[in-house]
C-alpha cells in the first residue's frame, strides 16, 4: 500500500499499551483489549457467542481501556469499574470509590459490547458495590474483602510526562552516532536542518518522530524521493533509537518533510456523515422529526464533513459553517462568510437525502422569514475558524487536574465532543485566536485557581512563539458563549441540565 501510495501518506505503529494520542482519539468509547491474537486467530474474539465468559477491567478517564483480566474476585478493586460477560447477560460493576465520570466511561464500553458484540440481544446489568447480583455471586462465589484503588485513572492516562528530547543522527565520524541537540522542548525551528536527519523523542505523546531534511544523503532515513527499503530504514532507525533508550515499544511515526501530520485525521471520505436529532426508543420507536430542522455542516482541514442536526435556533449558528434550515413551507442554505467549499458540497448533498431545493443565503443578507423559522435573531458564533490558520493551528482541547496529588495537564485526543467537557474538571481550549479556560460545577478550588495560570504558562512555552496579547477567556459550566461553543460540533444547550452519565442510564 505504502509503495502503491508513493509513500507520501504518514505511516503509524501501533503498539498494545502504548498507543498515540492520535489513534486512541478515534476510539470516543474506549480501547477494548481481548484475548488471542494473529497465532490464535482470535478464537477468543466472537460475535454473539453466548456462552462467553470473560471479565473486563475499565480504567481512565481520557483514554478508556478495558482490558481482559483472570475471571476472579481477586481481579477486582474498589476504585474501578468491571465488566462481566457472560455472553446473554452484561453485568457492569462499579467499586465505591470510582466516580461519576469514570462510571460513565464504563458504561459506554458496556453498552458497545451489547450493541456490537451481542447485536442488541444481551441484558445489560449495571450495578455498584454492594448490589451484586445473583448471576454475578454464581459465576465468581462470595464476595470477598476488595483492596482500595489500583491506581487513580488520571494518573493511568497521564504516563511517560518527560519533557521532549531532539536529537540528531550523523554519521560524520564514520559510525552511525545519536547526538542530543536539544534537551527540553520548546525547540527552535532553526535546529532542524535540510542536510540531516533527526529524531524527536516527544514522551508526552508516546511517539517516536523520524524527520529528514530533503537535502540529506543517508539512508536510515526518508525523503520524498526515497524508495521501499530507505523508508523500512527509516522506520528500523527509530526502533534502534527506542531500544538504545531503554524505552518500553512506543508508537513509531514516520513524517516526510513537508507533510507533517494535523492533529485531526479524516475519518469519512467523500459524503458527509449525516447525524438526526432524536432516535428510535426500544419501547416508544422512532422519535417524531421536528417541524422544523437545522444540520450543521463542518468540514475538517483534509475536507471531509459531517452535518448534524442542531436546535433550530439562531444562537447556533457559525460563521465558518454552511447550515441548511428546513421547516414545513420553505428550505434554506445559509453559508457563514468562512465556511468553505468542502461545506457547501455537503450541504447539497444533505439536501438531496432530505429531498428539498433550499433558497441560496450568504451570511448577512438573509430574509425576514429565514429569522422568523429560527425564532428570531440572535447572537452567534461569528469568529472566523478557516482563515488559512485552522491547518497549522487546529483547535486543542486540554483537562486540568489535581487528583493525582499534582497539578497536570493532559491533551484530550480526537475531535472535539462536548462529553469530553468533564465537570470535575477544567478545561484548557486553545483556539489559537484564543485561549478558555472552562471551568466545571464539581471542578475543585485548587484546580481553578491553577488553571489561569497554566494557560498563561502554556502560552509562554507554546514554541509557535504565540502573541502575548492573546486574550484567556474564563467560561463556566452551563454559561458558555457562542464564541465557546462554536468550536464544538452540534453543541447541545441543554446537555448540563441533566446529569451525562443518568442521560446514558435513560438511553439503554
Amino acid at each position: 500500500m505504502d509503495d502503491f501510495l508513493k509513500g507520501e501518506p504518514i505511516q503509524y505503529r501501533e503498539v498494545q499499551g502504548y498507543e498515540s494520542a492520535t489513534f486512541s482519539g478515534y476510539f470516543k468509547t474506549g480501547l477494548t483489549y481481548m484475548q488471542g491474537g494473529v497465532a490464535s486467530g482470535f478464537k477468543h474474539v466472537r460475535s454473539n457467542d453466548a456462552k462467553v465468559q470473560r471479565l473486563l477491567q475499565v480504567k481512565g478517564r481520557r483514554v478508556v481501556r478495558a482490558t481482559e483480566v483472570p475471571v476472579s474476585w481477586e481481579s477486582f478493586n474498589k476504585g474501578d469499574s468491571f465488566i462481566l460477560d457472560l455472553g446473554r447477560v452484561v453485568i457492569q460493576w462499579s467499586g465505591c470509590q470510582s466516580n461519576g465520570f469514570e462510571k460513565l466511561k464504563a458504561t459506554l464500553v458496556s453498552k458497545s459490547i451489547r450493541d456490537n458484540e451481542r447485536s442488541g440481544r444481551a441484558e445489560l446489568v449495571i450495578v455498584d458495590e454492594g448490589a451484586e447480583p445473583t448471576k454475578m455471586i454464581e459465576v465468581l462465589g462470595a464476595k470477598p474483602d476488595l483492596p482500595d484503588s489500583s491506581g487513580d485513572d488520571t494518573q493511568t492516562d497521564v504516563s511517560n510526562r518527560k519533557g521532549a528530547k531532539l536529537y540528531k543522527m550523523s554519521n560524520a565520524s564514520g559510525e552511525m552516532e545519536v547526538i542530543i541537540v536539544e534537551e527540553q522542548s520548546p525547540f527552535s525551528q532553526d535546529a532542524l536542518e535540510s542536510s540531516d536527519c533527526f529524531i524527536l523523542d516527544d514522551g508526552a505523546n508516546r511517539q517516536i518522530l523520524v524527520w529528514k531534511g530533503k537535502c540529506n544523503t543517508m539512508t536510515l532515513c526518508e525523503g520524498s524521493e526515497a524508495n521501499g527499503a530507505e523508508r523500512q530504514a527509516g522506520l528500523q532507525s527509530a526502533e534502534k533509537f527506542i531500544q538504545q533508550m531503554n524505552y518500553p515499544p512506543h508508537t513509531q511515526v514516520r513524517v516526510v518533510q513537508g507533510k507533517e501530520p494535523a492533529h485531526l485525521m479524516s475519518l469519512f471520505g467523500g459524503r458527509p456523515m449525516v447525524i438526526y436529532k432524536g432516535g428510535a426508543s426500544r419501547n416508544d420507536g422512532q422519535s417524531e422529526r421536528a417541524e422544523t430542522r437545522l444540520f450543521q455542516v463542518r468540514a475538517n482541514p483534509a475536507g471531509d464533513t459531517k452535518a448534524v442536526e442542531v436546535d433550530p435556533s439562531s444562537s447556533c449558528l457559525n460563521s465558518s459553517d454552511v447550515f441548511l434550515l428546513v421547516s414545513s413551507s420553505a428550505s434554506w442554505m445559509w453559508k457563514g462568510k468562512s465556511s468553505s467549499l468542502a461545506e457547501v458540497k455537503g450541504a447539497e448533498y444533505l439536501a438531496g437525502i432530505l429531498q428539498v431545493t433550499p433558497t441560496q443565503l450568504e451570511e448577512g443578507e438573509e430574509e425576514d422569514a429565514f429569522w422568523e423559522s429560527l425564532g428570531g435573531k440572535s447572537d452567534y458564533c461569528q469568529v472566523p475558524r478557516i482563515n488559512n490558520k485552522i491547518d497549522a493551528h487546529p483547535p486543542r482541547l486540554f483537562a486540568c487536574s489535581n487528583k493525582t496529588g499534582r497539578f497536570q495537564m493532559e491533551e484530550v485526543p480526537g475531535e472535539l465532543t462536548q462529553d469530553d467537557l468533564a465537570p470535575d474538571d477544567v478545561m484548557i481550549l486553545d483556539t489559537w485566536a484564543q485561549v478558555f479556560v472552562w471551568i466545571g460545577k464539581e471542578a475543585q478550588e485548587e484546580e481553578k485557581m491553577e488553571a489561569a495560570a497554566s494557560a498563561v504558562r502554556y502560552m509562554e512555552a507554546d514554541p509557535a512563539a504565540r502573541d502575548p496579547r492573546t486574550p484567556i477567556v474564563t467560561v463556566k459550566q452551563g454559561s458558555e458563549p457562542p464564541t465557546f461553543t462554536g468550536w464544538f460540533l452540534g453543541w447541545n444547550h441543554e446537555f448540563w441540565n441533566i446529569d451525562p452519565l443518568k442521560r446514558l442510564m435513560q438511553s439503554l
